[in-house]
């Protein structure tokens, strides 16, 4: 559970989660990520980056920067703590809880990086671009998808895509 989450009310927390579970997703994704290969792993399938084929630039520009985003993260091999505070200061960072919250995060989350890692500055500078680069993405991800509903009107049909995910990701306009 994430400190001073379940005092924010519940609307709040439905917000904060729905605004950010891309770049929340993004860090699981890591997980599963082998940088040395350039792969997904799950369910002990690999899957090489090369397999995803984008149709357009726009698809293949979001699909390189997101490619990057994951790659970064994964070669700054987090621990399961420091994703986890990555995550809470992600989640909590546009809350009404106020900026001292979430540097406790922030600074908790450099505390554990640096028991690893010396110079732990350029790493959370690092973690701050990469944080910012995935909001980028996940507005384009929404854009994408609106685009998608647009060109393809059959893919807003029940079962196309699943419910959580048209919830999550469509543009508040749909």
């Amino acid at each position: 559970m994430v400190e001073g989450f379940m005092q924010l009310s519940q609307e709040e927390q439905i917000a904060l989660l729905k605004g950010c579970v891309f770049e929340l997703a993004a860090i699981v994704v890591t997980r599963h990520y082998n940088p040395e290969t350039t792969s997904l792993i799950l369910n002990r399938e690999v899957f090489p980056a090369s397999i995803f084929r984008p149709s357009e630039q726009a698809e293949l520009n979001f699909f390189l920067g997101m490619h990057s985003c994951i790659h970064e993260l994964a070669q700054l091999r987090l621990t399961s703590s420091e994703m986890g505070l990555l995550s809470a200061w992600i989640l909590l960072d546009r809350s009404s809880l106020g900026q001292y919250v979430i540097e406790q995060f922030r600074n908790c989350l450099q505390q554990q990086i640096t028991a690893r890692i010396a110079d732990s500055g350029p790493l959370m500078q690092k973690l701050c671009e990469i944080i910012q680069r995935l909001r980028g993405h996940a507005q384009e991800h929404i854009r994408l998808l609106g685009q998608l509903f647009t060109t393809f009107p059959q893919a807003t049909e029940k079962g196309a895509l699943p419910d959580l995910y048209k919830e999550l990701f469509s543009s508040p306009s749909s």
